[in-house]
């Protein structure tokens, strides 16, 4: 369990660190073609949005291609298992392609995020002269980007429970 926690800090940690080097490169090859930061900040907050739906995705691709997995190790093993358990057992494997698939999608989904975040808090930091403004907007952001965390957490044990 502690190693689970602590990779799953690592990944965190992980994510965010590197959005600062993306978000940066971002701006800057925006500026370099001529893109103006509202538009910068649209794209990568539409691709968070995809990158939000990939591991629910990538998780249903995998159980509706159950029969291919199965029909795979039946041929690789020779035929067919000898037991139903030991079958089953194979299939339900969380380790494998399609659990590496769900994790990379979910720490890109984190960095899209996090560079969202950075990237709009950048364009407030632009146009905004006054610092008060700019604070207030700031706040908002977080308390957007809270919200929007929140739900999705709320939504997804509540698929879980179901």
């Amino acid at each position: 369990m502690a190693e689970g926690n602590a990779l799953g800090g690592l990944a965190g940690d992980l994510s965010f660190t590197i959005s600062f080097a993306i978000s940066r490169e971002l701006l800057d090859g925006a500026e370099e073609a001529g893109m103006s930061p509202d538009e910068l900040v649209g794209i990568v907050l539409v691709l968070g949005v995809i990158l939000t739906a990939l591991p629910k995705t990538v998780g249903s691709f995998g159980k509706e291609f159950g029969w291919l997995r199965r029909a795979m190790w039946r041929r690789m093993s020779g035929g067919a298992p000898k037991d139903k358990a030991s079958s089953e057992e194979h299939v339900r494997d969380p380790s494998g392609l399609t659990e590496f698939l769900k994790h990379l999608a979910e720490m890109s989904r984190r960095i899209a995020m996090s560079v969202s975040v950075q990237l709009l808090a950048s364009n407030v930091r632009s146009k905004q002269p006054l610092r008060s403004v700019r604070v207030v907007l700031l706040l908002a952001i977080t308390a957007y980007f809270l919200f929007v965390d929140g739900a999705s957490r709320f939504t997804r044990s509540k698929e879980r429970e179901s």
